[in-house]
């Protein structure tokens, strides 16, 4: 068989229908993953903040380790407002719902939550650290000092807020070393 009819075989199974049907879709599903990369992680960090949650089954909102500020102020930063208000208020939904723990303050949880997103949108990624501890703190003050004026106990509540803020202070030091800005 001669180099020619080589190359023309070649040639013809390149640019049969099945062939160029198959490099569309490849290109198609390229752009597809592409397009939905920011969608999929976005996604991904709601499961993450979710999960977090799943503890209070068995502390019962003792401790203040939970990833749904770290993911709200994560996503509100890297991919906007509508994006950091929509892991915070379902994570925090769904979360608390899973873990059987929905009391009166979830309204209020929501609207924290919706409020770190937004606020954080406002800000560049690189000051994930100050605005993340700000949006700590100030969920803290608001929420536990709900809590306290519907008769928790007070112990709890300091307990929760002091764990809260320092878990969240290395979270909000270390974690972001592992996401590329």
């Amino acid at each position: 068989m001669s180099l020619r009819k080589s190359i023309h075989r070649f040639y013809l199974a390149i640019v049969s229908e099945k062939s160029i049907k198959l490099i569309l879709a490849m290109v198609f599903l390229l752009f597809l993953a592409l397009l939905l990369k920011n969608i999929l992680i976005i996604f991904l960090m709601l499961a993450i903040a979710i999960i977090s949650l799943l503890h209070n089954i068995f502390t019962r909102n003792m401790i203040g380790f939970e990833l749904v500020t770290f993911s709200t102020v994560f996503c509100a930063m890297k991919f906007g407002a509508a994006a950091g208000i929509f892991v915070g208020v379902f994570a925090i939904l769904i979360g608390m719902m899973l873990s059987r723990n929905v009391d009166e303050g979830i309204f209020l949880m929501m609207v924290g939550f919706a409020a770190i997103g937004f606020f954080a949108s406002m800000f560049s990624i690189s000051h994930i650290f100050a605005v993340g501890m700000v949006s700590v703190i100030l969920y803290d003050i608001v929420v536990v000092g709900f809590y306290m004026l519907m008769g928790s106990n007070v112990v709890k509540s300091v307990s929760y807020a002091f764990t809260h803020i320092m878990l969240n202070y290395f979270i909000f030091m270390y974690l972001p070393q592992f996401f590329k800005f």
